[in-house]
């Protein structure tokens, strides 16, 4: 069975003949529903293990069970680059430098064990390992180019606009360190900047199969375009921070469905990023008025950011949402000063 099904175990497992022979550390495809689904086939090779696993899963959440666990690589990844964003603090690099140790592969980056490598996670080895000062090598990507882009999975059917834009930072961060690689690496980094400003909606926004808020997959787009020069680029990220504006709450914060800090963060973010809109009166009032709903998310630490990424049902990052919480309100201030 290919490996990919893993994960997703429980949805298939009555429908085939032949089972998993084995779960290689315990848990199917990093996944507590996966493993039990395995577990009911009645097999015995990895039996103990699995369910050794599954107790430790359940010990440390309470009888609950996650998405997936552990999400230590994915995880780790996300909070670094967003705790990048106003600048590493001195303390924090040392530990960031060994994660980057730890997670970057030279065949491909895992978001846990029993996954595939995908392009997302490996592009995000690469980038922190250049945010932390210890650049390495993006080749590992060239497994999962296609064509004008780059596919999350070997084999994927739809890109993902955050995937790739996380690969434009990863590109450009290496070439600021290593200008000097080649004219191949430049012309990958620049087709995936039209493939991302393509994708763009006619409101401004992008989307995104990951996650539920066009916010995010807009901020990751503006991030990566930031970096950039040129007419196009210019006017990509200008549109995007119209479209924030005009989709601000009347609390000053923003969300698809409801309130929430985690997508008011990412749509601060993409204002703060826009040039055109750093001298706008109506750019800075809306920047005051979300400034409450960051500090009131910073400052209770029982705050709970609700499920918006997607997986096989909607889950919910709290570490990764807190530190765009927290790394936002910290730019905020910051220019405010």
């Amino acid at each position: 069975m290919p490996l990919k099904l893993h994960h997703t175990f429980e949805g298939i497992a009555r429908h085939l003949r032949r089972m998993v022979p084995s779960v290689p550390g315990g848990l199917l495809g990093s996944s507590p529903a996966a493993t039990a689904a395995w577990l009911a086939t009645g097999t015995d090779s990895g039996r103990e293990q699995a369910v050794t696993a599954l107790t430790a899963v359940a010990d440390r959440y309470d009888g609950l069970f996650p998405e997936a666990s552990p999400i230590s690589v994915f995880e780790r990844l996300w909070v670094a680059t967003a705790l990048a964003r106003p600048g590493l603090p001195t303390v924090c690099v040392p530990s960031i430098r060994t994660w980057a140790a730890e997670i970057y592969d030279a065949t491909g980056v895992r978001g846990a064990p029993g996954l595939l490598p995908d392009a997302d996670d490996t592009a995000m080895a690469v980038l922190v390992s250049a945010l932390a000062g210890v650049p390495r090598d993006p080749a590992p990507l060239a497994a999962f180019e296609a064509g004008d882009h780059y596919d999350c999975y070997v084999g994927e059917d739809t890109g993902s606009s955050t995937a790739n834009a996380h690969v434009l930072q990863a590109l450009t961060a290496w070439l600021s360190h290593r200008p000097t690689t080649g004219d191949a690496l430049q012309t990958r980094r620049d087709g995936t900047r039209d493939w991302i400003l393509a994708r763009q909606q006619p409101d401004g926004a992008w989307h995104d199969k990951w996650h539920t808020s066009p916010y995010y997959a807009t901020e990751r787009c503006v991030t990566a375009l930031s970096g950039h020069t040129g007419p196009t680029t210019r006017e990509a990220v200008r549109s995007a921070a119209d479209w924030v504006l005009a989709t601000q709450r009347d609390d000053g914060s923003w969300g698809v469905w409801d309130s929430t800090a985690e997508e008011t963060a990412y749509a601060v973010c993409i204002l703060l990023k826009s040039t055109d809109h750093a001298a706008r009166p109506d750019a800075t009032a809306a920047l005051r008025r979300a400034e409450h709903i960051l500090r009131d998310a910073s400052s209770s630490s029982g705050h709970h950011h609700p499920a918006l990424w997607h997986d096989k049902t909607l889950y919910a990052p709290q570490a990764m949402a807190q530190a765009e919480v927290t790394a936002t309100l910290e730019l905020l201030l910051t220019r405010q000063l």
